[in-house]
């Protein structure tokens, strides 16, 4: 491979290059890499140190890079590199205290032992370009969507931790060639057919407990009968975490739904696996069918267009954030809890005849 020390001027970086590498003189530790393509990066490396990309030209101009590059050789590195542990620990703690849930950084960290593992006790610094490049395509060849979320929240927890460039900015996601998930129920009355085919009672009883509720996936899946009270389901970490907590009336036919099914530890839905909660709800046959937030999206529509719920009430059931315009301020939103359930058990009724239960 080429290589050479020049004064990088934006005329040279105008021309074509030699495939190499090309160290600035004006500038230490800022080069520029000259593909075999043509393309170049702008590229740093401090002495003894990992060679960063910062950059892609004409993107980031000559005189952006040699600033980037001075503001990295004068941080120096004094300071010890934090690893990739530490920095997970540093964006989990500022993620719970931003409001976030327990099941959110817990699946984040599962998700790194599994794709990154031998990763997690090296220094951020270690983390390269061609490093990350490679990890995309390891991941991407048992899932494309694995792979972009990855590289995604790699990026996100890196810059949690320092202020350095991160290397994977130029990566570009996988392109997703499968046909995407379908977003609409369709007709309620064949979707329910549809569901029914499944010999499996609990999924059967899981997508009838969703339709009816307009719960999210994840407070479903994880809903538990000790948390079951008098007909109403309490959800203690719903988005948005412990603060986001509250109760929820269940329809006659959300009490339906669970009633008899098998009573494994304490979930509604229990799993395949002695004592988890139900993980995959959509065997073969019916994994065409609409997602979990599909349902929520029909279960709203009808509840403003068919029942005529009045959006306070609309917005308590759904769990979503008290966001009041200024028409808003004049309402009173200390509904008694008599007459939520009320309204649940019609939007519920209303739901159920759709589906032609």
């Amino acid at each position: 491979m080429t290589r050479s020390s020049i004064t990088l001027t934006e005329a040279w970086m105008d021309r074509t290059q030699k495939a190499g590498l090309h160290w600035c003189k004006q500038n230490p530790g800022l080069g520029c890499r000259v593909a075999k393509s043509g393309s170049k990066s702008w590229i740093f490396q401090r002495s003894g140190g990992n060679r960063l990309t910062i950059g892609r030209w004409p993107e980031l101009g000559l005189r952006a890079a040699r600033d980037r590059a001075a503001d990295l050789a004068q941080r120096g590195r004094s300071q010890r590199a934090a690893t990739l542990r530490e920095a997970l620990d540093l964006w989990a703690e500022r993620c719970i205290l931003n409001g976030g849930s327990d099941g959110t950084v817990e699946n984040r960290r599962m998700q790194f032992e599994k794709h990154v593992g031998d990763w997690m006790d090296k220094p951020l610094t270690s983390i390269t370009h061609a490093g990350l490049v490679r990890m995309q395509m390891r991941v991407g060849e048992k899932s494309k969507h694995a792979a972009n979320d990855m590289l995604r929240h790699l990026g996100t927890v890196f810059r949690t931790a320092t202020s350095d460039p991160w290397p994977g900015a130029s990566i570009r996601p996988l392109k997703i060639t499968e046909p995407p998930k379908r977003r609409t129920i369709g007709d309620p009355a064949a979707w329910w057919q549809e569901v029914q085919t499944v010999s499996s009672p609990i999924i059967r009883a899981y997508w009838q407990f969703v339709a009816v509720t307009g719960l999210r996936e994840n407070d479903a899946k994880t809903a538990r009968r000790s948390l079951l009270k008098d007909g109403w389901l309490h959800l203690p970490e719903p988005k948005g975490g412990k603060s986001r907590a509250f109760d929820l009336p269940l329809s006659t036919w959300a009490l339906d739904a669970s009633r008899d099914l098998p009573k494994e530890a304490d979930w509604i839905f229990p799993g395949g696996v002695a004592g988890e909660h139900i993980v995959n709800p959509k065997p073969h046959s019916i994994r065409h069918l609409c997602s979990e937030h599909a349902l929520r999206h029909h279960w709203k529509y009808v509840a403003e267009i068919e029942a005529g719920c009045p959006f306070p009430i609309v917005q308590r059931l759904l769990n979503h954030r008290d966001k009041r315009g200024v028409t808003d301020i004049y309402g009173e939103r200390n509904i008694p809890d008599d007459v939520v359930a009320d309204w649940a058990q019609r939007i519920a009724d209303k739901v159920a005849e759709r589906m032609g239960l």
